[in-house]
């Protein structure tokens, strides 16, 4: 593939921006106009960071976190704290290149021990780091810093944009999930409540309580290691596929009710907001339906998509769905593939889980 031009690369940077689905893609594309392995964006330092990945880095920085090295891996912070108005090099000395095993068991041997990075400011409490990574030896690496650095003012209005828009995205969805009489809230790491409606706002202060260590079921004086709520948000900050359904209490005008917690999938729209789970609490006489436009505004589907979710979920084949809407199956598949690529799943079976606890019957 033909590496972009600068002019192009600007292009691909701000339709990332708009469109933060595409900043794998983008990510991607800088690697190849650099010469490297590809580029990493990151939100938040550890242990909350989150990150995407474009080119080969995608691999290689999920196969780096699996092995456990990021405990070790400090260039992240480093990047974050420097506040350097350009990309920065020389993390580390060649001697500790050429000692520490994070280098020589991991980074060295897979060509990816000169990177680039950045610092990028956020729109709420985080910030971004783009790092470009893979290039040939410190000095190309240091050599790239100028051209990069006429890219950063871009990368960086690129990056606001997508965490507003991913924000507003957020509000939208707690706000469509009120008008159904359902309490709901985007929940960041640890429980940093993200975007809620006027419904879940009611529950503050009477069960469930917005804390400094995050959002809670008991008050701050009383927050200990063991609430439920606590423990489930760690579980699912960790990559735990599986959401949880926790009991609420009776409070003043506040009913018996279940709080269910949905795991988000860590995609280009997560990493903005920093939301890991969507919380919507019903209770004995409520039901949430996913009709009404809630799949499109929860996911980003169209209000085709989110039809074909529904059906497959219920066990309807995609053969049957395609026939009774007189489109080609080919067409069906097409469908589907969008609707897995926006909800980070690969399978239909994760699709009904999903969506059946999305569902909430009657408890």
């Amino acid at each position: 593939m033909e590496r972009a031009t600068p002019e192009e690369l600007v292009d691909y940077i701000y339709e990332a921006g708009a469109i933060p689905g595409r900043w794998p893609e983008l990510l991607g594309r800088l690697g190849r106009a650099f010469g490297t392995r590809g580029g990493l964006l990151f939100g938040g330092a550890d242990p909350d960071f989150q990150w995407i990945g474009g080119g080969e880095l995608q691999v290689i920085m999920a196969d780096f976190i699996a092995a456990g090295w990021m405990a070790q891996n400090d260039r992240v912070a480093r990047t974050l704290s420097a506040r350097h108005m350009g990309f920065l090099a020389d993390f580390h000395t060649p001697e500790e290149i050429a000692r520490l095993p994070m280098y020589t068991e991991f980074l060295t041997p897979r060509g990816v021990d000169a990177p680039v990075g950045t610092w990028a400011p956020g729109i709420m409490d985080d910030d971004f780091v783009v790092s470009i990574e893979g290039f040939p030896s410190l000095e190309a690496a240091r050599a790239a810093i100028p051209r990069l650095d006429g890219l950063r003012p871009h990368l960086a209005r690129a990056a606001a944009l997508s965490a507003r828009l991913g924000l507003e995205r957020a509000r939208a969805a707690v706000t469509a999930l009120e008008t159904l009489g359902a309490p709901a809230a985007y929940l960041g790491p640890r429980g940093r409540i993200v975007a809620a409606n006027a419904l879940f706002e009611r529950e503050l202060g009477h069960r469930l309580f917005d804390t400094r260590a995050g959002l809670r079921t008991k008050p701050a004086a009383k927050a200990q290691d063991n609430d439920p709520l606590a423990a489930v948000l760690l579980r699912i900050g960790a990559g735990a596929p599986a959401g949880r359904s926790l009991p609420l209490r009776s409070a003043e005008d506040l009913p018996a009710s279940v709080m269910h917690l949905i795991p988000l999938r860590r995609d280009a729209r997560d990493i903005f907001t920093r939301s890991i789970a969507l919380a919507v609490i019903t209770s004995r006489k409520s039901r949430l339906s996913l009709g009404n436009g809630v799949l499109e505004a929860l996911f980003d589907l169209t209000p085709t998509e989110a039809q074909l979710a529904s059906k497959v979920a219920e066990g309807i084949t995609v053969q049957e769905i395609a026939s009774a809407r007189g489109i080609s199956i080919q067409t069906a598949r097409v469908h589907m593939r969008n609707i897995y690529t926006k909800l980070g799943l690969s399978r239909q079976a994760e699709l009904t889980n999903l969506l059946r606890d999305l569902a909430l019957p009657q408890r």
